[in-house]
């Protein structure tokens, strides 16, 4: 809490003091907080809730109205857009007119203190209720929301303004509410001929966390040691290439790659590589458009080049080894996705 010694001109008037303190007592549910008592930091709600002198931070939904129960105070709320979030830490400076002598004005002060605010909750942190010579005084306010890791901040300053100098029967009310800004640190004037109360609201955005990289990829490796994971409508154990006219004997897709490639055998590069990008790409992995054509160029080759009985070919062919190549990286996830840890 602020060392607050400031005083009041014993000269103000007293029909002014009486007027001020009706026109909240009139509301019924607000305290008398118009009377020139000097700024207080208290934590009363904004027009809209609730009042409960005994409770710190009452739940909030209200709004700023064109009410005098703002009168020459500035309400803090704080809301997220999710309804929930943690404790932020508000900060208020205040430079206001210190009153060392009866009604004589002193050298400007300055006092500051941070405050803990609540998700929903709005607080009164500063009233000024001083006059000079039976003028209104200004205070000027800067108030800053320290950052919430994880979170946007947006805010808004509403001013009630004033029609009058003063506060007589006749006069009237009106908002100004500024646009929506991503600003932390919002400045304003409490007091003097037509500002009478202001409300700040920090708005926080929960930041979206960042989307999941695309599907991974895996290599041949992995492909032979978890047969159990291989995507639809590949199995393990079904015949290679097909069960018709491209098949070698009694060789399934697993038992190929458990074949060796000693020798540069072209045929089975091309083979392994092929089968882990089928797999790959059949699990939902999106295939950049150089794997693509290198998927499909090898489909077409390795079945042409794939005879119905019981020999692995053995073929050495430098335009397989392009596409082996290619799909080698696509498993490694070297062509735009990355590769599975």
């Amino acid at each position: 809490m602020f060392s607050l010694n400031r005083r009041l001109p014993i000269l103000v008037s007293g029909l002014v003091i009486a007027a001020l303190l009706a026109s909240c007592a009139d509301k019924g549910s607000s305290p008398s907080i118009a009377a020139p008592n000097g700024p207080a930091l208290g934590y009363s709600p904004i027009h809209g809730c609730d009042f409960d002198p005994n409770t710190a931070t009452p739940t909030c939904t209200g709004s700023a109205s064109v009410d005098t129960t703002l009168w020459e105070q500035l309400v803090v709320c704080k809301y997220y857009t999710e309804g929930t979030g943690p404790d932020v830490q508000i900060n208020l400076t205040a430079n206001y007119v210190q009153f060392p002598d009866l009604g004589t004005p002193g050298p400007t002060q300055g006092q500051s203190n941070t405050f803990t605010l609540q998700a929903g909750k709005c607080k009164t942190l500063w009233r000024n209720g001083e006059y000079v010579n039976s003028v209104r005084s200004t205070d000027t306010i800067t108030v800053s929301e320290s950052p919430v890791p994880g979170y946007t901040t947006q805010s808004q300053l509403i001013k009630i303004i004033r029609d009058q100098p003063d506060s007589g029967s006749g006069a009237t009310f009106t908002l100004d509410t500024l646009p929506v800004s991503s600003a932390t640190t919002i400045k304003t004037a409490i007091g003097g001929a037509r500002i009478p109360g202001a409300q700040v609201i920090f708005t926080n955005t929960k930041v979206p966390p960042p989307p999941p990289p695309a599907s991974c990829t895996y290599t041949q490796g992995y492909w032979k040691n978890h047969e159990s994971a291989w995507p639809a409508p590949y199995s393990a154990t079904a015949p290679w290439l097909d069960a018709t006219t491209h098949k070698v004997g009694n060789v399934t897709w697993d038992g190929l790659l458990g074949l060796s490639v000693a020798g540069g055998n072209s045929y089975l590069q091309l083979a392994h590589q092929w089968i882990a990008a089928t797999l790959n790409a059949a699990g939902g992995t999106p295939v950049s458009p150089a794997a693509a054509a290198a998927l499909a160029s090898a489909g077409t080759w390795l079945q042409n080049n794939t005879p119905s009985g019981n020999t692995v070919p053995f073929i050495k062919n430098s335009q397989a080894n392009g596409w082996a190549t290619t799909l080698d990286q696509y498993n490694n996830g070297l062509l735009g996705n990355p590769h599975c840890e």
